[in-house]
């Protein structure tokens, strides 16, 4: 049994027809490039969506975090001095050097603390504090962050991470903290 094409209105010629005119170069590249435009449209749109829903929570959690501090009377700069312990804290900061590093296997030694002069502040002092740890990177920077996050007065300066060959597992690291004081704690009590 044979299909007749011509019957049904179907003709081949026709399909080859409208195949050479999609066979056009220039026609193609004007095809892609409107879908591509399309598509592009359509992801910029939902980025841009997702990017308001974003900055609705951003405004949302800054409105949450300023009413918390007003509640707790406030993070102003007088606040934060208060928050400052006295110089005697600083044998803390060592002792927690020391313990932090002995517990995640890292050898501190060398520490030195020096005293940075300030001239034009007279409530707050500053005590630089230098120490070479050696361990395994991932210990020494377990160390490292304990020992910030224990600390509010303490502030990362400087760390310099070296190793002998790209195959050690131990580094060395220089570390270089500043530990902020209060220098007349009897006269600034809250």
């Amino acid at each position: 049994m044979m299909l007749n094409f011509r019957a049904q209105n179907f003709s081949y010629a026709g399909a080859f027809k409208f195949f050479l005119f999609f066979k056009n170069k220039y026609f193609l590249i004007f095809i892609l490039l409107t879908l591509c435009s399309l598509i592009g449209f359509l992801k910029l749109s939902q980025s841009r969506s997702a990017i308001e829903s974003l900055e609705k929570q951003i405004r949302s959690r800054q409105l949450e975090a300023n009413s918390s501090t007003e509640s707790d009377g406030g993070n102003s700069p007088e606040r934060r001095f208060f928050q400052f312990s006295s110089l005697e804290n600083l044998t803390l900061v060592s002792g927690d050097m020391q313990r932090f590093g002995t517990q995640n296997g890292v050898a501190v030694s060398g520490a030195t603390f020096k005293p940075v002069g300030d001239l034009h502040n007279k409530d707050i002092g500053r005590m630089e504090i230098n120490a070479r740890l050696k361990g395994p990177y991932p210990a020494l920077k377990k160390t490292v962050t304990e020992l910030l996050a224990g600390h509010e007065d303490l502030a990362l300066e400087a760390m310099s991470v070296h190793r002998d060959r790209a195959t050690d597992t131990v580094v060395d690291g220089d570390l270089r903290l500043t530990f902020f004081y209060r220098k007349h704690l009897d006269a600034a009590t809250p």
